[in-house]
């Protein structure tokens, strides 16, 4: 139990180390976006889930693009899918213009990243309601490999087309 413990620590922590470097190079290009982002880890209710994905969100700079509801997202891959999580369970705010980072553990490979869905429960009052993502990114840690989803849409019943769920397709080619 000790070793796969470290194991998880070990990988847990590259992940830490690659989120807050992506944090870092965004700071440097973005300096007036969010300088700090949030790093969160999504407990797993799986016993021995090991996997690493980190999954960033970036919200839009629009008024009102931030949200307090909460936030949930599946990942779906060539060989299955994740369960579902919530990003903010603690009730993190997902900020207007900003970039979080979730570190995700499951207990095996999805296989090549092919969509996300990501929605909300609208839970937040009044203008922290809606929530308008730019994109998510996915970084499967044991591959290094990392896939954008782009979205530039609101989530929201009130803006838009009143959609708060949306499935979003893997771009095309890996990130660098």
């Amino acid at each position: 139990m000790g070793a796969q413990t470290s194991h998880i620590a070990s990988r847990t922590a590259v992940a830490d180390s690659i989120a807050l470097g992506e944090a870092a190079k965004l700071a440097k290009v973005k300096p007036s976006i969010a300088s700090v982002p949030r790093v969160s880890t999504i407990p797993s209710d799986v016993p021995g889930a090991d996997y690493v994905y980190v999954v960033s969100v970036r919200t839009g700079t629009q008024p009102d693009a931030g949200t307090a509801s909460v936030v949930g997202l599946m990942i779906t891959g060539s060989e299955g899918r994740t369960a579902m999580v919530t990003l903010n369970p603690a009730g993190l705010i997902l900020a207007r213009g900003g970039d979080t980072y979730h570190i995700m553990t499951t207990p095996a490979s999805v296989g090549e990243l092919q969509s996300v869905q990501v929605w909300h429960d609208s839970s937040g009052k009044g203008a922290m309601e809606s929530l308008f993502i730019d994109s998510i990114k996915v970084w499967d840690m044991q591959t290094s490999q990392g896939f954008c989803f782009p979205c530039y849409t609101w989530l929201s019943s009130s803006k838009g087309d009143g959609r708060t769920i949306r499935t979003l397709k893997a771009a095309h080619g890996e990130m660098q």
